[in-house]
This record gives structure tokens, C-alpha cells and sequence, in this order.
């Protein structure tokens, strides 16, 4: 009798091992499939540029020189586009000699050595009995008077010195150069043209590395996360080779009324497809997403045409 107790008590727990067992293989695989559903399902999606910048100047006058046309290559710091600076330039000059004239300061210090000397002079005559007090009180109230002088032609080469500073940056202000390696999309004035700060000039493309703005149900998005990879198979062109990038972004908050998440991949772009295509984009497994891609940290999506820092206007 003890022994049949024994061996059922034995078949239970041997049960309830493999009822274990059996729910622990379940729920892992229910994980795996709702993994594989994250990463099977694909997101229609348009490419854009990376960056956009509509520049122009910070300053009114008429365009003196627009040095590029659609399509150029431009590089960071190329110079662009320059306003009429033939006035500016001799302004330039005149405020440049002022800085660098000293000739006031030199007569400055001059004229104190001497009031200097004629003081100790005085003293050295006083002490044997020569020269009058009265003498020798506007004798130190010259002296003091030169020191004055020369105060106020260190703080008037000073001024000119700051005159001359902005004279420069109001001539660079007349310039156009380029904050950023991309294409000239557009050139929106010629020579002889008047603009003012409100008006572009030339409009700045860049398309490597390529941008694309998904909305994923917040379901799927909770599994996904920045510096994952991601590729897209474009439906524009005939090569079907997947263009594989890296998540850059994804939005801290999601639309209520959607149930999405917003998520920004960014693809490296070297041969410099054009954008604006559509296609299919697909998240991968994190193992299989160490690619070259473009990645950033996450940070929120900038306007496509967000302005460039002292580049004038921009717009979108």
C-alpha cells in the first residue's frame, strides 16, 4: 500500500514538472512569435532629404554675385553668394587705418614723459630755493592732464579697433557660404536683384544620408529601439537590394487617437538617390541590424527646411 502511495505521489509531481515545462514553452514562444511580428511586418514609408536650408542674407542691398547654379557640389564654408560690397569695402578700409593708426597714442606718451620731467625739474629747483609754488601746482596739473590725454587716445584706438571688427562682420554678412556638404537644389536671385533678410537666396540639399518618418502602432514601436536597424526596399526603382539603416529617433509620445509612435530611420546614401521615393521599410532582429547605417542619438525630427545659424531666412 505504502509503495502505490509512493509511486502516485511520484507520477503527480512528475505531472507537475511537465505541465511547467509545457507552459514555460507556450508563453516563449508566444514571445518569439509577437517578436517576429514586430520584425516581419513592413511600414510604407517616402524618403526626404536629411537636410534642407534656404539661405539668405542677414542684410539688405542688391545682389553682387551669385556663384553656383542647380546641381553644384558644394562643400562647408564654400562662399555661395555675395551682395554689392564696394561701398562696404571702403568703409572697411577707412575704419581699418583708423584701428591701426597709433600716431595719436605716440604723441600721448610723449607729451607725458615731458610734464613728467618739467615736474621733477620743478622739484629739483624748489629744493634749492628756485621756482614758486604756483609753479610747480601747474606744473603736476599738466602732468595730470597728459596722463588724461593719453587715457582717453588708448580708449579712442580702442573704439576704432571695434569699429573696424564690425565694419568685418558686416561685410561677412554680405556673403552667402554654405553650412552644410550637400547640392544647390534652387537659386532663387540673380546679379542686381535688391533683397532684405526675409527673402532666399539659394536653397541647400543634402540626401546622404536619407530620412524616413514611420508611424508604428505603439505596440510595436514598445519593441523597437534607437540604433536598431532597418531597411527599405524602394518601389521607385528596379535594384531591389534592401538599403539598410539605423533607428535615430523615436517620439516620447505617441498620437491618442492613432495608437501610433512615431520612429525616424536615417539610411546611409553614398550613390545619392534621389528622395522622395516610396517604399517598403522593415526593422530588424538587433543582431542583424550592425550595419554601416547613419545613426544619431535620438532627437527630435527638425523641420525640413529648419534655418541655418546666421544664414538668413528659411522656410518650408
Amino acid at each position: 500500500m505504502i509503495d502505490q502511495t509512493s509511486g502516485v505521489r511520484w507520477l503527480v509531481r512528475w505531472a507537475s514538472v511537465m505541465l511547467l515545462v509545457g507552459a514555460l514553452v507556450v508563453a516563449s514562444q508566444a514571445t518569439i512569435a509577437s517578436d517576429r511580428g514586430v520584425l516581419d511586418a513592413s511600414y510604407s514609408c517616402v524618403s526626404r532629404p536629411s537636410e534642407i536650408r534656404e539661405l539668405g542674407f542677414a542684410t539688405r542691398g542688391i545682389v553682387g554675385e551669385v556663384r553656383v547654379k542647380p546641381g553644384d557640389r558644394v562643400g562647408v564654408g564654400d562662399l555661395l553668394a555675395t551682395l554689392n560690397t564696394e561701398v562696404q569695402r571702403q568703409q572697411l578700409a577707412v575704419a581699418k587705418i583708423q584701428a591701426e593708426d597709433d600716431t595719436t597714442i605716440r604723441q600721448a606718451e610723449t607729451t607725458v614723459e615731458y610734464r613728467k620731467t618739467e615736474v621733477e625739474m620743478l622739484r629739483r629747483a624748489r629744493a634749492q630755493d628756485g621756482g614758486t609754488d604756483a609753479q610747480m601746482r601747474e606744473a603736476v596739473y599738466r602732468a595730470a592732464g597728459a596722463e588724461i590725454e593719453l587715457a582717453n587716445a588708448r580708449v579712442r584706438q580702442h573704439l576704432n579697433q571695434t569699429v573696424l571688427r564690425r565694419e568685418e562682420a558686416q561685410l561677412r554678412e554680405m556673403e552667402i557660404k554654405s553650412p552644410i556638404a550637400g547640392t544647390v537644389l534652387d537659386v532663387l536671385k540673380r546679379a542686381g536683384e535688391i533683397v532684405d533678410e526675409t527673402k532666399a537666396v539659394v536653397t541647400l540639399v543634402s540626401v546622404n544620408p536619407l530620412r524616413v518618418d514611420v508611424d508604428v502602432p505603439t505596440r510595436d514601436a514598445a519593441e523597437i529601439s534607437v540604433g536598431q536597424g532597418a531597411e527599405v526596399v524602394w518601389e521607385d526603382i528596379d535594384d531591389k537590394t534592401p538599403m539598410r539603416g539605423k533607428v535615430t529617433y523615436k517620439a516620447p509620445a505617441g498620437d491618442l487617437g492613432a495608437r501610433r509612435i512615431q520612429l525616424r530611420v536615417e539610411l546611409a546614401n553614398p550613390k545619392e538617390i534621389p528622395s522622395g521615393m516610396h517604399g517598403k521599410l522593415r526593422f530588424l532582429a538587433k543582431e542583424e541590424g550592425a550595419t554601416d547605417g547613419a545613426t544619431t542619438p535620438n532627437k527630435p525630427p527638425t523641420s525640413a527646411g529648419e534655418k541655418a545659424p546666421g544664414a538668413g531666412p528659411s522656410k518650408k
